[in-house]
């Protein structure tokens, strides 16, 4: 015979239903290992209801509160001393790195004139940009006002970008078309 229904009713916190009550009970009458059972459960759960809380032993809070400051302590120095560590390898790392860069005397050299021809390409660059947008103010009439200017060439390059962001939207949603 299986015992595990009646075990796990017996050790149940639920309620049981009317019937299951009554199965329990007529089992419990033929079964001596149940009633066993039945009876330790319910001097176990007596004992745990009438022993209470346990109360801690005086002045556990003040040792729990001076324990809490050491470990607080221990464990900022051990974040300390990893931060350390940490800073010490990547200064070694960065070190090596720059000895080795310094001690080909010719890498310092093609840095330098890689960056000379990239600053002078750059000027170069915005120097091209000033005459192309000197060269278009020059082609506007006199007459008109540098604010009316201004507007004129915010208002076409607005209209740029609605078209553009009606593109992107249209080609987003739609897709491209397929050929």
């Amino acid at each position: 015979m299986s015992h595990e229904l009646y075990e796990s009713w017996l050790v149940s916190e639920q309620p049981l239903t009317l019937e299951q009550k009554d199965e329990l009970k007529s089992h419990l009458q033929s079964c001596p290992r149940c009633r066993q059972i039945a009876a330790g459960w319910r001097s176990a759960r007596t004992q745990m209801t009438k022993s209470g809380l346990a109360s801690p032993t005086p002045g556990f809070s003040l040792r729990w509160q001076q324990t809490l400051a050491e470990r607080r302590l221990q464990k900022q120095t051990k974040n300390t001393r990893w931060l350390l560590l940490a800073l010490v390898v990547s200064s070694a790392i960065s070190l090596t790195a720059l000895v080795l860069f310094l001690s080909n005397s010719l890498a310092i050299v093609d840095w330098w004139l890689h960056t000379t021809l990239t600053v002078e390409r750059t000027f170069g660059w915005l120097k091209q940009i000033s005459l192309l947008v000197q060269s278009w103010l020059g082609g506007l009439p006199s007459f008109l006002p540098p604010a009316v200017i201004i507007l004129i060439l915010s208002a076409g390059f607005t209209f740029l970008l609605l078209l553009w962001v009606s593109i992107v939207k249209r080609l987003s949603i739609q897709g491209a078309p397929q050929s």
